[in-house]
Order: structure tokens, then C-alpha cells, then sequence
């Protein structure tokens, strides 16, 4: 199968979180973004629940949204 690039801009911050986290989960940045396409696809949706919390204060750390949505993409 042929591959190609994709570029995208993300958070600094976010981009060191994710790594670090993948890294604990034994994926690159690269194989966890394939997991998420794949999932995308293979659902036809985004295979996590989005919603919207105006409560400041309750909203998740960046890592923890990271796992739920690892989570989701392992229950799916």
C-alpha cells in the first residue's frame, strides 16, 4: 500500500503530551494517528464522543483526553 505525508499543526505542548503518552502505549506519533484514521474510517465518524462544557474549571487535562480517546478507540 503507498503512503503518503500528512501535515497538520498542533500545540507545542499537546504534541510532546501525545508523544509521551503513545510512547507509554508502545506507539509513535505517526502509528497512533493511523490508528485514529483507520477507526475514522472504518466507523465513519470520529471514534470518540465530542461535546461541549463551557465549565472551565471541569475541563480534562490534555493527556487525559488523549487516553479517553485511545480507550474509545480500543473499545470500537
Amino acid at each position: 500500500m503507498a503512503q503518503t505525508n500528512v501535515s497538520i499543526r498542533v500545540d507545542e505542548d499537546v504534541k510532546k503530551d501525545a508523544e509521551t503518552l503513545f510512547a507509554k502505549l508502545g506507539l509513535t506519533l505517526s502509528a497512533a494517528t493511523n490508528v485514529f484514521y483507520r477507526q475514522a474510517v472504518r466507523t465513519q465518524s470520529i471514534p470518540f464522543q465530542l461535546s461541549v462544557d463551557g465549565d472551565e474549571t471541569h475541563k480534562p487535562t490534555r493527556e487525559a483526553t488523549l487516553i479517553r480517546g485511545l480507550e474509545a478507540l480500543k473499545e470500537a
